[in-house]
């Protein structure tokens, strides 16, 4: 049987945040798992009964990430190599109950999921207080010394995959592939927010081609935050009640100074 949690912090972004995506093996980094809107939130505390993956991967070794309940940051990670670093982090699933329709359209609409809207009215659905199922499926890129490496997949439901590493070219835009079930998706839009130093954020979006992959536009000495979302129909055996199931994907990484 699923476990559910509830709260009221869906429609909003769920990332990856260490304090450096720059770092030297050794060096204690700590990671917040952060939730909120343009790159500004709540830090969320490391409770083992919210996520199903907590980890980091370097060179293919993958290290379970371990905390104490209530820990803040979530976790502390010490990089005991040189490479490109992800830290993986997979969410247990949380349900929401939507009171009123109009929540449920700007949702669908923002992240460009209106298909659902469509399929709702068709099939009858109420359109107050019925729920909703989500997943997040968040990846943060870290580069340690030479940073040299290539992101892979992690086997995730949803994520984004780097084709190019942030931290050994210089860049004037990221190539990202973004897999749904381990294939490309195409057509999908990708929500990208961007920090400078001043940590001003201006957000915009693309969309991936047909074959799931997308050309980011980057700049020197910027963080970004990439988030892209599927919606789908809920399954009864799996998710009781709920009507629809969302899954999150986040990517955050650093495009250094030059």
């Amino acid at each position: 049987m699923a476990f559910f949690t509830s709260h009221k912090l869906h429609a909003h972004e769920v990332w990856l945040e260490p304090e450096t995506f720059i770092a030297q093996k050794g060096q204690a980094i700590a990671v917040s798992i952060k939730n909120g809107e343009t790159l500004s939130g709540m830090s969320l505390p490391y409770l083992e009964t919210r996520f199903e993956r907590f980890y980091v991967d370097l060179n293919s070794r993958n290290t379970k990430i371990a905390g104490r309940a209530g820990d803040l940051p979530a976790a502390s990670i010490t990089p005991q190599s040189d490479g490109l670093l992800s830290i993986v982090y997979a969410s247990k699933a949380s349900k929401l109950t939507y009171r009123v329709w109009d929540k449920f359209v700007a949702f669908a609409t923002h992240k460009a999921q209106e298909h659902a809207l469509e399929t709702h009215a068709k099939l009858g659905f109420p359109k107050e207080n019925f729920q909703e199922v989500y997943f997040r499926f968040v990846k943060a890129l870290i580069g340690v010394g030479a940073a040299q490496g290539q992101d892979k997949a992690q086997g995730l439901e949803i994520e984004f995959v780097a084709l190019d590493n942030p931290y050994r070219s210089r860049l004037d835009h990221l190539d990202v592939l973004l897999l749904y079930k381990g294939a490309p998706l195409p057509n999908a839009q990708v929500e990208v927010f961007e920090r400078n130093s001043e940590k001003s954020v201006t957000v915009f979006t693309v969309r991936t081609n047909n074959a799931g992959q997308a050309a980011i536009p980057v700049k020197a000495n910027h963080d970004y935050l990439l988030d892209s979302v599927v919606l789908r129909r809920a399954e009864a055996k799996v998710h009781g009640d709920a009507l629809w199931v969302s899954l999150w994907a986040a990517l955050t990484f650093a495009v250094p100074a030059q």
